[in-house]
């Protein structure tokens, strides 16, 4: 029941080596689902904020800049598709989370004068709604969108490429 010292030593070494294989293991895969989980939060944000983003921003950019070649019908349309988008990234997705400060600011401002306009929307007239559309309240709400539209295209690569 004697052990020299090159037995002491050898089952001493694989110990060692059965434990740096452990904790490498265990670092390598807390790592690895850090990076995995960090993927998984921005393709969250790309397709419940970003994407619904961009697709409201540029309908009314291009309703308040185009909307004498749109027309009544399809004027309203975007907008309340447009204000649809929003209340989806508002209230479904619960992507607010991921924007701060003034951006959260600028889209909770923007749905709200959308919102405010919209409930006129079932009876207004053509000349009430192209008036409507060069108030300064639509200006507003389009540089809103302006700026919500580049941070869209700031955080999602593809998005850069759409509209240029």
């Amino acid at each position: 029941m004697y052990f020299n010292a090159t037995e002491i030593l050898k089952t001493v070494s694989d110990q060692s080596n059965l434990i740096s294989i452990i904790i490498g293991s265990g670092i390598f895969g807390s790592l690895s689902t850090v990076i995995l989980r960090n993927f998984d939060i921005n393709n969250k944000k790309k397709a419940t904020l970003y994407y619904p983003l961009f697709l409201a921003c540029t309908s009314v950019i291009e309703v308040v800049t185009d909307h004498e070649t749109l027309g009544m019908d399809n004027t309203k349309k975007q907008l309340i598709s447009s204000s649809k988008i929003l209340d989806q990234i508002i209230y479904n997705h619960g992507s607010l989370i991921y924007l701060e400060g003034d951006d959260l600011q600028k889209l909770l401002q923007m749905k709200a004068a959308l919102d405010r306009n919209i409930q006129s929307f079932a009876d207004i007239s053509w000349k009430s709604l192209r008036d409507l559309l060069k108030s300064q309240e639509f200006s507003d709400i389009k540089n809103e969108a302006t700026c919500l539209l580049s941070i869209s295209k700031n955080n999602v690569k593809a998005l850069r490429k759409i509209l240029e």
